[in-house]
């Protein structure tokens, strides 16, 4: 795990994305170059990548199969750093932690994405992108003052609902998302993971409460952190979960993800808006 500060403008976008496996047939390079473009194409917007940049996955692991893997994990390394120059020259790459992708080569090969994060600063000067390792709690701050804190993981657990009513199935995950997150730190306002190629957001849940003044009744409804506290309650944190760009199926080939009966995934990222210093919305771009 890693831990940094980092300066931002108070009114600004978070975009969480990964799972992009660069090397399996089954990568939407279309949907990932659409991504990167939003966050290049809009001011102050930056990133955060959830990691699996890489499918990393090679001749002796028991998942390879040579009809999806398109070229070796070196070859995969050099395709995301030239994808990524333009974000990092611009600024705009805060972080890629390792995914459990990259994680499977590291004793034969060492840490891919350490490597990545070090060309890319190498390549352009910047201080970013931070290597965030499998977690990374950020504080972002403008000048001296704390504007809110959030939490990120690659993940390792599944999300699954075996419900046959498609709402239950949405807020069983949703729970499932919290449960994951909930307990690791209690002042971030937005918790995330990666890993299981679902797209979902948990919102903060208003809950009603009265107070009195003037002698008279009033109501009033909880309201998501601004971030500054030290515990912020569960139900008024944003929870997500930041989807993939990889297709479960493709035509010509059978898929590992096909192969374990994976169903399809909504592709697309996470998008936060940040604005005077407080997050105010969180949703989920399907691509």
């Amino acid at each position: 795990m890693k831990f940094f500060q980092i300066s931002l403008p108070d009114n600004h976008q978070l975009v969480l994305f990964g799972d992009n496996q660069e090397g399996n047939i089954a990568s939407s390079h279309k949907d990932f170059d659409e991504c990167i473009e939003y966050i290049m194409s809009t001011p102050n917007c930056y990133a955060a990548h959830m990691g699996d940049a890489v499918e990393a996955y090679w001749i002796d692991d028991p998942r390879y199969l040579p009809e999806t893997c398109t070229h070796p994990p070196l070859r995969q390394a050099q395709f995301i750093i030239k994808k990524f120059l333009p974000l990092v020259k611009e600024g705009k790459l805060i972080t890629m932690l390792m995914g459990n992708h990259e994680a499977a080569l590291i004793r034969k090969a060492g840490d891919i994405t350490e490597f990545i994060c070090e060309e890319l600063r190498n390549a352009t000067g910047s201080e970013w992108p931070y290597y965030g390792t499998y977690s990374a709690k950020v504080e972002v701050m403008s000048g001296k003052d704390l504007q809110y804190k959030f939490h990120i993981t690659h993940g390792r657990r599944a999300i699954n609902s075996v419900s046959p009513d498609p709402r239950r199935r949405i807020a069983y995950m949703k729970h499932t998302l919290q449960r994951h997150l909930e307990p690791i730190f209690a002042d971030a306002v937005l918790q995330g993971k990666g890993h299981t190629h679902r797209l979902l957001v948990a919102e903060p849940e208003p809950q009603l409460y009265l107070i009195s003044a003037k002698g008279k009744i009033k109501q009033q409804y909880t309201k998501p952190s601004t971030g500054k506290d030290l515990y912020i309650p569960p139900e008024l944190r944003y929870y997500v979960n930041t989807g993939s760009f990889l297709k479960t199926y493709e035509e010509g080939v059978s898929t590992y993800s096909e192969i374990a009966e994976y169903g399809p995934v909504e592709l697309g990222y996470i998008l936060a808006e940040v604005n005077d210093r407080a997050m105010t919305s969180v949703k989920a771009v399907v691509l």
